[in-house]
């Protein structure tokens, strides 16, 4: 009775090792990719992994002031200013920076509670619109376009990614996450060190929807037909310690 104990032991012993082998061999496989290998050798590394924000392997966390961020990036090299918020450029780090002046109520903040609350990288050019009504261009502020890759939560997002692909690679459902409209999808993490909020990953795509005419102007809105466009752009941010499923 005694060596079957001993020999069930032992089993239970090295099926638990292989499994960590096997385990530890997928991640570093999935490090060794030759997209991984190009992230590594980025000059300009951000990964986001929910509360954790890393810049070169260094952590960084939203809240602070623009003057915090220019020893953490550099000097920015321009701003835009809108009614609301205020954007602060870095075209060689290909991000910008969100500051609200502005409270819900369109009453101005006070400078001293002033704070950067959001972090963006665009994948597509919105710097130029062409209205199809007249054939014009509309001029709009330069924003620099992410072209290195991001990583977030363990995977690698970059241009030209379509929503359901880079879902799948995550392990995740679109149920997982906890809003979603016809730009995009939101994920929020409440357990983070920001008192009464969360943050706030935003995938910025087209959602399509099914519909259904019965004529004249009655068209019913159905199921959301999830992740078939490109992700055109990332941010992260605060939001309110509100959680909305769908």
């Amino acid at each position: 009775m005694n060596y079957l104990k001993f020999f069930i032991l032992s089993i239970t012993i090295l099926l638990s090792k292989n499994c960590m082998i096997n385990g530890n061999n997928k991640e570093v496989l999935q490090n060794n990719t030759p997209e991984h290998l190009s992230y590594k050798n980025q000059k300009h590394r951000f990964s986001f992994n929910q509360c954790e924000l890393l810049y070169n392997e260094i952590p960084f966390q939203l809240g602070l002031s623009i003057d915090q961020y220019i020893d953490i990036f550099g000097p920015y090299n321009s701003s835009r200013k809108g009614y609301y918020s205020q954007s602060f450029i870095w075209k060689d780090l290909e991000m910008y920076l969100s500051l609200s002046y502005r409270n819900d109520d369109s009453q101005l903040i006070p400078k001293e509670q002033q704070i950067i609350s959001g972090v963006n990288f665009l994948f597509e050019d919105l710097n130029t619109l062409e209205n199809e009504q007249d054939e014009v261009e509309i001029k709009k502020p330069e924003y620099p376009i992410k072209k290195d890759y991001i990583l977030i939560n363990g995977m690698l997002l970059k241009q030209n990614t379509i929503m359901k692909d880079f879902v799948e690679k995550e392990g995740l459902k679109f149920l997982d996450f906890d809003e979603m409209d016809k730009y995009g999808y939101k994920l929020l993490y409440n357990e983070c060190q920001y008192p009464g909020k969360n943050i706030s990953y935003w995938f910025s795509t087209k959602v399509d929807f099914e519909s259904k005419d019965y004529g004249g102007h009655l068209t019913m809105t159905g199921d959301a037909i999830h992740g078939t466009h490109e992700i055109t752009a990332f941010s992260i941010s605060l939001s309110s310690n509100e959680r909305f499923g769908f």
